[in-house]
């Protein structure tokens, strides 16, 4: 899942800008150009689950 998905699914209020800004947000904080376990913030569930 993407970090822009994950941004949209917390904030479904935000327009296209306002995601798109916590995105380069997340981006610049982390140093990270994409999500590779799928993970990476919100879905902790399959870390949870050992998977």
């Amino acid at each position: 899942m993407s970090t822009g998905t994950k941004v949209r699914m917390l904030h479904p209020e935000w327009d296209d800008t306002a995601v798109q800004a916590e995105v380069a947000a997340i981006i610049a904080e982390t140093g990270a150009a994409m999500d590779p376990v799928g993970v990476f913030p919100f879905d902790t569930r399959q870390q949870q689950n050992g998977q």
